[in-house]
């Protein structure tokens, strides 16, 4: 099984969460489809409790920087629960790339980011994008990324209702069904 996939991603989405809502020192859970999991460890078990299960026994999870990991069923996904101290490791030990700063702080600062406003953060990257627009009616209306993977991997898809632009982050093979009905 490969863990470091996983626990990067794991580490990324709690970056994320601390740039937006701040850091606490606390337990945090995290949930995650069976298929996600897959391609991220390899692993082929395809329904939450053996999923679980599999992550459970994989002994590398208790010696990450993130401490002690726990994993049990929780409907149709699997929990995973991270200690204060894996919290508190990415908190103090792990950077977030300014591009996520930038980008968080465009919506944390007020409540009417523009897509111009975006663009010209993803212009000032000096990367080549992909800038998509999303069929009219769907859940998105556009997604950016970068291709080759700088600054980031993830795909970025925005959706702007009753004048507020809101965007979710995906991994690119999280995003994969969104962008085939492109």
């Amino acid at each position: 099984m490969r863990i470091q996939p996983l626990l990067t991603d794991i580490t990324d989405q709690l970056k994320e969460a601390q740039i937006k809502l701040g850091f606490g020192p606390s337990t945090v859970k995290l949930y995650y489809n069976p298929a996600s999991l897959a391609v991220l460890t390899g692993e082929s078990a395809s329904d939450v409790p053996a999923m679980a299960a599999a992550l459970a026994q994989e002994p590398a999870f208790s010696s990450s920087p993130l401490g002690q990991l726990a994993f049990q069923p929780h409907e149709d996904r699997v929990e995973i629960t991270i200690p204060q101290e894996g919290v508190q490791y990415v908190h103090e030990q792990v950077e977030a790339s300014p591009f996520l700063h930038a980008l968080i702080g465009m919506f944390a600062g007020h409540h009417h980011t523009s897509m111009e406003e975006v663009l010209k953060l993803f212009d000032q990257q000096n990367a080549p994008y992909v800038h998509r627009i999303m069929p009219d009616g769907g859940e998105f209306d556009c997604v950016l990324y970068f291709p080759e993977g700088q600054p980031d991997s993830y795909c970025y898809f925005f959706k702007e209702e009753m004048g507020h632009l809101s965007y979710h982050r995906f991994r690119p093979e999280d995003a994969a069904h969104l962008l085939e009905s492109i």
